[in-house]
This record gives C-alpha cells, sequence and structure tokens, in this order.
C-alpha cells in the first residue's frame, strides 16, 4: 500500500492536510473510495481513524483520511457549519 500526503484547497485562504492509502491494485475512477473524517476532540493521527485508514486500505479500498480547517490552526472549537461543508465537498470532489 502506498500512502500520499496532499494539501486539499477548501477556498482561497484555507486548505487541509490529508493522507491517502491507496492498495497496490487500485485504479482511479475505477475503485471504491472511503473518506473518514475524525471526531471533534482528536485529528486524522488519531489511533482509531489510523487504524480504521489502513485496515481499509488493506483491504482493498482506496481509504483517505483528512484534518477540518480548525485542527490545521490548531483550534479547539469546530468551524460553523459553511466551512465544514466546504471542506466536505472539497475532500468528494478531490478523491
Amino acid at each position: 500500500m502506498e500512502v500520499l500526503a496532499r494539501k486539499i484547497s477548501i477556498r482561497d485562504d484555507s486548505h487541509v492536510s490529508s493522507l491517502w492509502a491507496v492498495p497496490p491494485d487500485y485504479q482511479a475512477g475505477r475503485g471504491t473510495g472511503l473518506i473518514l473524517a475524525h471526531g471533534a476532540g482528536s485529528d486524522m493521527n488519531s489511533a482509531f481513524v489510523s487504524y480504521l485508514h489502513e485496515a481499509i486500505a488493506a483491504h482493498g479500498t482506496l481509504s483517505v483520511k483528512f484534518n477540518f480547517p480548525y485542527k490545521e490552526r490548531g483550534a479547539k472549537v469546530p468551524d460553523r457549519t459553511p466551512l465544514l461543508e466546504a471542506t466536505w465537498h472539497a475532500l468528494i470532489a478531490a478523491v
């Protein structure tokens, strides 16, 4: 499995980090993918999200985990709904 780090642009002033676990036989546009989001109290590097991310890819499914913008800034309080939704839209478009 290959793990790729990518920055995803949300708006002109905002981007987020993401890690893509790509199975060896994955074909872009032809395979299944899953986007994993962290909970409000953690980030994409939490033990649970990291385990799930790797386990899903090990079974042949592209797995993408990411941070929301507030975690990129080091904040503890989630962003307002429009920015959270824009983040999801950007991730879906990228995947």
